[in-house]
């Protein structure tokens, strides 16, 4: 028991400590960061709980929420899901985690956008060049996690950016770093979690030929000297970084039924800060009903509302879970639609 007070003291100190950087940030550096995409859910029971739990996460699913879930991951899991964004964007995800028994558990994952194909235009052709091109936003990820003891876990992911726009792109290195403390022996079903997400290690800045130009009036001179190329610089910007702790309680109401309740808070270094609620009723461990919600400190208006969503899980010789999630969209038409598999093996 002293060594697990111990270790949780340890692992809140050592939250708190890596957050500092973070809690700078505020609403007032909204939309100074780039490379946004990241944020983006990709796992539907996740959406469905409104990203609400930071604790009692198990499998590959629960890795960008944090990456301590991978360790209590029972089983190799692969993992796919889709989600219909905004204006047309398609999210696609693949993760795959390898349980290597006492060395720990290993996760790799892919995110990609799908934006389609966008007709280029020029300065001079402000309506269309005739050719057309697709942004690259591809975020890969490569995760280590491990249980401490019986009670808690630990996980770290590198996730690589990288982004690219007809001829110039921008690439950088985040790390999130988190922990997991289930099945309290004080109070049966409560848990905690903390986390430190996209730390960058680099900032990122656009670079390539799309950012070289050619124009007759460059550095002053005059038509007549003929067209001079100039570059136009791209501001370097970082990526957006938070700090997350959350509870959740499981409820046992009976030997088939359970009712797991989850919250957070988010704190975000290029945003507004987060608190997130969800709730999950289970039954037989076999289909699950959703709901969750978001609120966000200070804003006087956000795009996402409520969401909800439901869950089949079933084995076949392996397990395979089925998830769909749904989350209202305030300004861009059709509400952002995720559905997902995951294998156990």
């Amino acid at each position: 028991m002293k060594k697990t007070i111990y270790i949780v003291g340890m692992v809140a100190v050592l939250g708190m400590a890596t957050s500092l950087p973070v809690q700078a940030g505020n609403k007032d550096r909204v939309g100074t960061a780039g490379a946004t995409e990241i944020m983006i859910p990709v796992s539907a029971r996740n959406l469905a709980l409104s990203n609400s739990f930071t604790a009692n996460l198990s499998g590959i699913d629960g890795v960008t929420l944090n990456p301590a879930s991978v360790g209590l991951m029972p089983k190799n899991e692969v993992y796919f899901s889709n989600m219909k964004y905004l204006a047309d964007i398609n999210v696609y995800y693949f993760g795959a985690g390898i349980n290597a028994g006492d060395v720990g558990n290993f996760g790799f994952t892919i995110k990609s956008l799908d934006f389609g194909e966008i007709t280029k235009t020029t300065t001079t052709n402000p309506y269309g060049t005739g050719e057309t091109f697709s942004p690259t936003f591809v975020t890969l990820g490569l995760t280590y996690a491990k249980e401490l003891t019986e009670y808690i876990q630990f996980g770290t992911t590198v996730k690589v950016i990288h982004e690219s726009i007809s001829n110039a792109s921008a690439t950088g290195v985040g790390v999130d770093v988190g922990f997991q403390y289930s099945g309290s022996g004080v109070i049966p079903g409560l848990n905690f979690g903390i986390v430190v997400k996209d730390i960058g290690l680099t900032k990122m800045v656009f670079e390539g030929q799309g950012l070289t130009n050619a124009d007759s009036r460059a550095n002053g001179a005059p038509p007549s000297a003929g067209k001079k190329k100039y570059v136009t610089p791209s501001e370097p910007f970082d990526i957006p970084s938070s700090f997350e702790f959350g509870v959740s309680y499981k409820l046992d109401m009976s030997d088939l039924m359970s009712l797991n309740m989850g919250s957070n808070y988010v704190n975000r270094n290029i945003s507004y800060d987060l608190y997130n609620f969800g709730g999950e009723l289970s039954y037989n461990n076999l289909v699950y009903i959703r709901g969750g919600y978001s609120y966000a400190v200070d804003a006087t208006d956000t795009p996402f509302g409520a969401t909800f969503g439901v869950g089949l899980n079933y084995n076949l010789g392996f397990d395979i879970t089925f998830d769909y999630g749904y989350r209202a969209v305030e300004y861009f038409g059709d509400a952002n639609q995720l559905v997902s598999v995951k294998i156990g093996i």
